[in-house]
């Protein structure tokens, strides 16, 4: 990935539910730890995201090291970004980041809470004057896509697995 992406894990202590269930949702993520809160949007149709969250404090976290290919801990200083919860399709993934450099995802299945950001955050100005080519940037975003995609499909323990190098990558049958 370029070690354009820093990742957080929070534990939320529940999976997520259905849309329908906003509520449960919400009062699910009542329960961050202390620094951190989100908000579900009760009524989300049509919407962009499923709501937001906040830290106020710095998350510990990590990205992959483009020469070393081996997980680096990295800090995601006290910010804000859009919020999905269950399924979401990989291009909601990517709009997040180009837009707002991050983005908060609590998938079916998964007590984690991820949040997703662009190294540094100011990586999207500068990709917009061309530091570095929109076209890396672009084709980083559909391997990650992908990533994303496949993640779907293998489920979130084996991402977990994944993402510290406890399983090597294969695509999926098919």
């Amino acid at each position: 990935m370029a070690g354009l992406l820093t990742i957080a894990e929070v534990e939320v202590g529940t999976k997520p539910r259905r849309d329908i269930e906003r509520k449960a949702n919400e009062q699910a993520l009542d329960r961050l730890p202390t620094g951190l809160s989100a908000t579900v949007d009760a009524h989300q149709r049509g919407a962009n995201d499923d709501g937001s969250v906040r830290w106020k404090i710095p998350l510990n976290g990590h990205f992959n090291d483009p020469e070393t290919r081996e997980s680096q801990a990295d800090i995601i200083p006290p910010d804000w970004a859009p919020l999905e919860v269950g399924n979401t399709d990989a291009s909601s993934t990517c709009f997040h980041l180009a837009r707002f450099g991050a983005v908060a995802r609590w998938p079916y299945g998964d007590k984690t809470l991820t949040v997703i950001q662009t190294r540094p955050r100011v990586l999207i100005q500068r990709w917009r004057a061309g530091h570095p080519p929109i076209d890396e940037v672009m084709d980083d975003l559909v391997e990650f896509s992908n990533w994303i995609a496949t993640g779907r499909m293998l489920g979130p323990k084996m991402m977990q697995s994944m993402m510290r190098g406890e399983v090597g990558f294969a695509a999926p049958p098919g």
